[in-house]
């Protein structure tokens, strides 16, 4: 599984591999990626966390 972010002008890229997909936590994991990478640009320190299930 690949995940690409865009945030402004931020790219990132997960690459996980091995065993099953878990798309939801997969969904999970980008948006918090998402908001840590947002924190960052606002000069904040990132402390987003994964959301529960």
């Amino acid at each position: 599984m690949a995940i690409v972010l865009r945030s402004g002008t931020l790219v990132a890229t997960v690459t996980t591999e091995g065993g099953p997909v878990d798309l939801a936590g997969t969904r999970r994991l980008a948006a918090m990626l998402v908001k840590r990478i947002e924190q960052a640009q606002a000069g904040r320190t990132p402390d987003a966390g994964l959301d529960p299930a």
